[in-house]
């Protein structure tokens, strides 16, 4: 499937806002209570956590969401509409295209366990164990097995997850959400290498590296997690028969905090026409400020507006005025 991102500014890397800054990252958890605490009878109403993300970003209050859009005409909008943020006027906007194949690992729908796991990581403090992920996690699973969470959906992973449209906005936005996750494995107490013998920093290489450093030996050894380790179904010299989710504590992190990645790897998405295996070149159209109110006009006839970008009650009532220009002949106010 192929996806389009359109945003003002062609300097603003993929990653969304919530997770951008120091401050943003610690009151995550508190920005995303207070929001459920105000709109309680909405946010109740929903299964999963990931629904109030996605309510969250559609309201712009920031999430660890980032928009996507299977409408390219629409993402050309949102790359060039200056009206909402007058900042963008004077910046050359840009146009990404990405894609991803149906049967990708990557593409998950609304209700995948992974799609949980980082959406309930958004409720947890900065500083977090695996226990306190597993208890916010099962009870939006409450059925689902102990210990069935992989520890690399934890540490580093991002999807693309296609949401329920249970929004007229998403229903003409064709919207999807890449939805993030990047925490460190810490040591806070210096326990952890005098229990298991290893270091985080070498158990963490073991899991973001497992697929490659055991090709061919299973599931198993891809996809680590506490039930596993405790069966000694790894490959490191060291006794997790005693691991306790307890025993693992992870730290948020920033995308610019991270050496080993790029901007939560998402550029492996990005669409190319290159035969060459695995290679990944990005693609995207600038447009220059100038550009800007012509391709806005232009998108008038394809029926492309603000008002059917976001089709309330508000933003069309703003549009009939526009379109009839009522307030230049005074019949209005």
């Amino acid at each position: 499937m192929f996806l389009y991102r359109g945003q003002g500014n062609v300097a603003y890397d993929y990653s969304p806002t919530i997770l951008r800054t120091e401050k943003n990252i610690k009151r995550e958890h508190i920005l995303q209570k207070e929001f459920h605490r105000h709109f309680y009878e909405k946010m109740d109403s929903f299964k999963t956590l990931f629904d109030e993300e996605v309510l969250m970003q559609h309201y712009q209050v920031g999430s660890r969401c980032l928009d996507l859009l299977e409408n390219p005409l629409m993402a050309l909008w949102a790359a060039c509409e200056t009206d909402s943020n007058s900042d963008f006027k004077d910046t050359f906007g840009e146009v990404s295209f990405w894609c991803l194949d149906y049967d990708d690992d990557n593409l998950k729908s609304y209700d995948s366990s992974t799609v949980s796991v980082i959406a309930n990581t958004a409720i947890c403090e900065r500083y977090f164990s695996l226990g306190n992920l597993e208890i916010n996690y099962h009870k939006e699973h409450p059925t689902e097995l102990e210990d069935f969470i992989y520890l690399k959906d934890i540490l580093r992973r991002t999807v693309v997850a296609r949401p329920k449209y249970n929004n007229v906005h998403f229903q003409h936005q064709l919207n999807c959400f890449a939805i993030m996750n990047l925490n460190c494995l810490v040591d806070p107490d210096g326990n952890f290498y005098k229990k298991f013998g290893i270091t985080v920093e070498q158990f963490s290489d073991y899991i973001l590296n497992a697929s490659t450093i055991n090709k061919g030996k299973g599931e198993n050894y891809e996809k680590p997690n506490v039930s596993r380790l405790n069966r000694g179904l790894h490959t490191m010299n060291a006794d997790f028969s005693e691991l306790e989710p307890w025993d693992l504590h992870f730290e948020k992190m920033k995308p610019n905090d991270s050496p080993f990645v790029d901007t939560f790897d998402l550029y492996r998405y990005m669409y190319n026409e290159s035969c060459v295996e695995n290679e990944r070149i990005p693609v995207f159209a600038v447009i220059p400020p100038k550009a800007k109110e012509s391709i806005i006009k232009e998108l008038e006839y394809a029926n492309v507006t603000s008002a059917t970008v976001y089709p309330d009650m508000d933003m069309i009532a703003k549009e009939m005025l526009k379109k009839y220009a009522l307030k230049d002949e005074g019949h209005i106010g």
